[in-house]
């Protein structure tokens, strides 16, 4: 699936310090090179019981891979108009695990049923046809990105700008807490 994709290609070039095309400041273009592969394996579970209670059940696995970011949440410009490849990897949407259950019971109250089996006319149809369900749903975490808000590149460019990672350094901190999640040392700015 081609996805869009914003490119400026009159970004200044600090090597020569000017612009490809002086004459302009940035020139946006609007494509649609980007790529998206989506790998999925889905389960259902459907089973119903003599006694009134019917259970359902979903999974899904997938892996969502793209090179573009989702423009409503990212912008759709690369890090680096000549290396796309850079750009590849887990979609801002990839949640790996998904499921879903619900669970119906019919009340054995009514006519014909266990409870209140002889009742009849109205008092069958206001205690009659009754059920209880329940529902939930899980998915796992999507992942994140880090990202740097300055220009790295001397272009101006301070969308979608992402840090090295520094090798051997762990990216996790050892005192790992909600507010300090990621070791900011393994990503410093060049």
């Amino acid at each position: 699936m081609n996805l869009r994709r914003d490119l400026n290609i009159n970004y200044f070039n600090p090597a020569i310090d000017a612009r490809p095309n002086p004459n302009f400041a940035d020139i946006n273009l609007e494509t649609a090179s980007g790529q998206n592969v989506y790998h999925a394996l889905q389960t259902t579970f459907n089973k119903r019981f003599t006694n009134g209670i019917q259970i359902d059940a979903n999974y899904t696995w997938s892996h969502a891979i793209d090179d573009v970011d989702d423009q409503g949440l990212f912008d759709g410009a690369p890090q680096d108009n000549n290396n796309y490849r850079a750009e590849r990897g887990n979609s801002s949407g990839d949640a790996r695990h998904s499921g879903s259950f619900n669970l119906l019971y019919d009340l054995p109250v009514g006519q014909g049923k266990m409870l209140l089996g002889g009742a009849r006319g109205f008092t069958n149809k206001l205690i009659g046809g009754w059920q209880i369900a329940g529902l939930g749903q899980f998915r796992s975490g999507i992942a994140s990105t880090v990202y740097i808000p300055i220009s790295q590149t001397g272009n101006f460019d301070y969308s979608n700008q992402r840090p090295d990672v520094v090798a051997g350094q762990n990216v996790y901190p050892a005192n790992q807490t909600i507010n300090n999640w990621l070791n900011a040392a393994a990503f410093p700015l060049r």
